[in-house]
């Protein structure tokens, strides 16, 4: 089906999505910012808990500081990383029409 899209004369573009790791490539920065317009209720729990980076305890002792994306388990997440994808999604809604899809 996509070979016959991207082969297609009135296909004006293609756009391919790599979901793998989505909610840890995140830029949290902008996620949060966009929630304070998009979700200001979400946006004050969001702020609070992922302004700051995290501490993700590895194996032996050792840690890594977690500053992109969403935490693994946080009921938070998917909400974020949808509500932060919308602007982006609009954008893309403007420029191609229903049969394009």
């Amino acid at each position: 089906a996509m070979n016959d899209l991207f082969f297609n004369a009135d296909t004006q573009a293609a756009i391919l999505v790599d979901a793998k790791n989505a909610f840890n490539s995140l830029n949290r920065k902008t996620a949060l910012l966009n929630l304070r317009f998009l979700c200001p209720n979400l946006a004050v729990f969001a702020i609070n808990f992922y302004r700051t980076p995290v501490q993700l305890f590895l194996v032996g002792g050792n840690h890594i500081m977690s500053m992109e994306g969403t935490t693994q388990g946080c009921n938070a997440a998917m909400p974020m990383y949808c509500i932060s994808l919308r602007p982006m999604i609009d954008t893309l809604a403007e420029t191609v029409s229903p049969k394009d899809c």
